[in-house]
């Protein structure tokens, strides 16, 4: 039975030791972290509604720390105590479930946040699985609260402390995609790209790029990139945001033609991080995979040309936010001039903050020693 296109289900919930919170990159989770551990996933895409008489009694039981107060400070009283009642409804799912353990890999999910603050029952983890930008952290997640957060590097864990979100511990161990792509899947590559151009599009670049300065931003920067590709005679690829769609590879041609290597994001097979591995200088707006490619030792620059901080607010040693085609043709020359050794030895340091990539100790192992101390 379905109902505003959830899943309705006349069942109780089973009883597991561990919980995977939301869907997103299951196999992730399945696959390298709890891999020969029995889990129950609590679906979130949409979300399946689960009625029986425990899951009631056990909803009707949470009640009794209703936030009121929280709700008369609403403006719209009666939307307020429905989105109550529904968090007061999933606390009586994890009541029946009783996991010793709940993880995700949305780590920017607000409802996982207020079961991690109001269910003590369990222990919850967070994986960060992207680069959280300014505007992020101060419009768009109010109140964050992660019991224990897998981030990427020191750079996140002062950010979300300097922005007011609480983080009761923190361990900055690199991408969880990233340590798994070089423990499965790297190879000994050649470099074939003198660089490689991250694509961030999205279907409203098509109608509305105008009201979008970050998009508007990107647009720029790959006019600018293609002046330089040309002028010197640079071999390029466009890594995309998907892997074969049309309107991307279309969108991309107007502006490329021929004069990249247009290469489909194929996730299973961690087709991007390949590409990386294969390319001299990563070239982006504000990816995750800039920060992943440069916790590799890779060079890379972000480019950003909206004035402001809202998209991106590193250090000048990895942005470049003037908006001049004359100063990014210099500085991308500069980077492939540069020796490999001397770029590494200049940006160690701060690569680490960003990205603390350990090949010796992945983050999919970290996280899996942790989830067995609790069970």
């Amino acid at each position: 039975m379905k109902l505003f296109n959830r899943e309705i289900c006349f069942c109780d919930l089973p009883q597991s030791d561990i919980v995977v919170f939301d869907e997103s990159h299951l196999s992730l989770i399945a696959n390298h972290i709890l891999k020969g551990y029995s889990f129950f996933v609590y679906n979130m895409r949409p979300e399946k509604i689960y009625i029986s008489a425990s899951i009631i009694c056990q909803f009707f039981k949470s009640l009794r720390f209703l936030s009121w107060s929280e709700i008369k400070t609403q403006k719209r009283k009666p939307r307020a105590l429905c989105a109550e009642l529904i968090r007061h409804y999933r606390m009586g799912c994890f009541m029946v479930m009783k996991p010793k353990v709940v993880i995700t890999v949305v780590d920017n999910f607000n409802i996982f946040h207020w079961l991690s603050r109001n269910y003590k029952e369990a222990i919850f983890f967070a994986i960060q699985n992207g680069h959280r930008t300014n505007k992020q952290l101060t419009k768009e997640l109010s109140n964050q609260y992660i019991s224990n957060f897998f981030c990427f590097g020191g750079y996140d864990k002062d950010r979300y402390s300097r922005f007011g979100h609480v983080v009761d511990k923190c361990y900055p161990i690199g991408s969880l995609k990233l340590g798994i792509y070089g423990e499965y899947f790297k190879k000994n590559s050649k470099i074939e790209y003198d660089v490689s151009i991250i694509s961030q599009f999205r279907e409203n670049w098509l109608q509305n790029a105008n009201n979008y300065p970050e998009v508007k931003s990107q647009i720029l920067m790959h006019e600018f990139l293609l002046r330089c590709i040309k002028e010197s005679k640079i071999k390029a690829a466009l890594i995309m945001s998907r892997y074969a769609d049309n309107s991307e590879i279309g969108f991309f041609k107007n502006i490329y033609n021929d004069d990249v290597d247009f290469i489909g994001n194929d996730r299973d097979n961690f087709t991007s991080y390949s590409v990386v591995d294969k390319s001299n200088v990563i070239v982006g707006f504000n990816s995750t995979l800039i920060s992943e490619a440069f916790g590799m030792g890779k060079k890379v620059l972000r480019i950003d040309f909206t004035g402001s901080d809202d998209f991106n607010d590193y250090d000048p040693i990895i942005l470049l936010k003037s908006p001049s085609y004359s100063v990014l043709k210099s500085r991308l020359n500069e980077l492939l001039a540069e020796p490999y050794e001397d770029y590494k030895k200049r940006t160690k340091e701060y690569a680490a903050y960003i990205m603390n990539y350990d090949s010796d100790c992945p983050p999919h192992r970290f996280i899996r020693e942790k989830i067995e101390k609790y069970l």
